[in-house]
């Protein structure tokens, strides 16, 4: 043990054999040093004091503590020697380094060291057992080895990998987590896991695991730190020590690409079935039907739209038919085109807007909306800022609200939670058609109204695309579909 200072004089007070301190010390198995409390140096050792310095009695007698260790860190060992008057149990330095004495031939020894103040034929003295811990240092090193070998393992991994214990609390960590749901491990580490958007699925899923079962593909939505929504697959096992559930382990693979290309697959393809089919057999009908009385004006058409005085078809009113089928096609295309471009618009998609004016903007909307006869918004904490593309989707799913249905009473009420801002309105009555209630309610679209646009496909898929969510419901009137939820990542968290 290290010095607190330098006392003056000889070796101090002594020890006799037959004093009731030295009685039985040699049969202690930990080295045991006494020093006199005044001068600091050393009086009385047993045998394994001197095995562990591999040197007589003797040479330890009449010694300063401070030259029991390496002498290029005394001052080090001065504030372990005060750790351990104050009663702690020291094997380590402050810098976290291992605690060493020097035997007589140089080497090194890791030891722990108590230290204790102790009175003997009225004299004051300090006893310090040393018990050397070379095999336990080497556990430790080759537990850290270990350690770091398995978090870069884990960091090298492409999916993100969490451990937890009993409790729910993280361990660990990868890099592959932090990319997809935004939490460095300096953050979470040692945290409860806070991603399930549900507060009951987390405890529930681990109480299954920790009693055994294994989860594999186990599908769910978690919330990423940024708030937006993340659609996984989690896999999670039990971790074992022995017999005894130890803790977890899991991984979670993101579907949000995967999801994303999954809607809009869907829904472009249903369009094209249907629209593109609608508006093709329109122009078929009509160049067919122009084409049979260009080549027989006297055949007899009994189902002949627009037909001119002798029965034929106005030439006209045919290719002016075809032309606008045509035109409606081009728009169709272009409306595909434009939702993977809203989708994938990630500059408007990080530009903030203020959430304050996105409330009012969608509040003046509804107030103009001539279906709407009353207007009631209300906000609690609303503040910070989203991104404005899936701002101005929201702002499109709003147009056409109630197709018709008027004298419509809304109430609008935005809320800021810590990471995303929820919007819902609540109506008196069925919101949206049926072709987009089931966009909205499934994920999916059914055969869409002919010539029908995708403005709300589009400003669907564009919220999704954010980690945004969408969601219908009953309102208080208890009308189908009369409640429309909507959240929305902040950019400001």
């Amino acid at each position: 043990m290290s010095d607190t200072g330098e006392a003056s004089g000889g070796s101090g007070h002594s020890l006799s054999d037959d004093s009731d301190l030295t009685v039985g010390l040699d049969s202690v198995p930990d080295a045991v040093l006494i020093a006199d409390a005044e001068s600091r140096r050393i009086v009385r050792v047993n045998t394994a004091a001197e095995a562990l310095f591999e040197c007589e009695a003797d040479d330890l007698v009449g010694r300063r503590q401070t030259e029991l260790h390496p002498a290029e860190d005394t001052t080090a060992y001065v504030e372990a020697f005060q750790r351990g008057l104050d009663g702690q149990r020291v094997d380590r330095l402050q810098s976290g380094d291992p605690v060493f004495v020097e035997t007589a031939d140089g080497e090194r020894v890791p030891v722990e060291i108590t230290v204790e103040r102790i009175t003997a034929d009225g004299d004051d003295y300090l006893m310090g057992v040393f018990r050397e811990v070379s095999a336990q240092l080497a556990r430790e090193r080759a537990l850290e080895w270990t350690t770091s070998r398995l978090d870069t393992l884990l960091d090298a991994l492409p999916v993100p990998v969490g451990v937890f214990d009993t409790d729910g609390v993280v361990q660990r960590w990868n890099e592959a987590a932090r990319e997809v749901f935004g939490y460095a491990s300096e953050e979470i580490v040692g945290q409860r896991y806070p991603l399930f958007i549900d507060d009951e699925e987390f405890p529930t899923l681990l109480d299954r695991v920790t009693d055994g079962e294994t989860l594999q593909n186990y599908r769910t939505t978690l919330r990423a730190d940024d708030g937006s929504r993340v659609p996984v697959t989690i896999n999670v096992r039990p971790i074992y020590r022995g017999e005894t559930v130890a803790g977890v382990v899991g991984t979670a693979v993101d579907l949000s690409d995967r999801y994303q290309r999954e809607q809009q697959l869907d829904l472009l393809h249903r369009m094209a079935r249907h629209n593109f089919r609608n508006e093709l057999s329109v122009v078929r009908g009509w160049g067919q039907a122009l084409q049979n009385d260009l080549q027989a004006r006297d055949d007899v058409h009994t189902e002949r739209p627009d037909e001119t005085e002798d029965g034929g078809i106005d030439p006209q009113t045919a290719t002016a038919n075809i032309v606008a089928a045509s035109d409606r096609l081009l728009e169709l295309s272009e409306e595909v085109v434009s939702i993977r471009n809203a989708v994938s618009d990630r500059e408007r998609q990080i530009r903030p807007v203020p959430i304050r004016e996105v409330v009012s903007t969608l509040s003046a909307q509804l107030r103009s909306d001539e279906d709407v006869a009353e207007v009631d918004v209300t906000g609690r904490s609303v503040s910070g800022q989203v991104q404005q593309r899936p701002a101005e989707a929201t702002s499109e799913l709003f147009t056409d609200l109630f197709a018709g249905r008027d004298g419509a009473s809304v109430h609008l009420d935005a809320e800021t939670a810590a990471n995303y801002t929820k919007l819902r309105l609540e109506g008196d009555t069925r919101l949206f058609r049926e072709s987009e209630q089931t966009l909205i309610q499934q994920g999916t679209e059914t055969a869409l109204r002919h010539a029908s646009g995708l403005t709300i496909a589009r400003a669907y898929l564009t919220i999704q695309s954010v980690g945004g969510t969408v969601a219908l419901g009953r309102g208080p009137t208890d009308v189908p579909a009369s409640s429309l939820r909507i959240e929305l990542p902040r950019v400001d968290t």
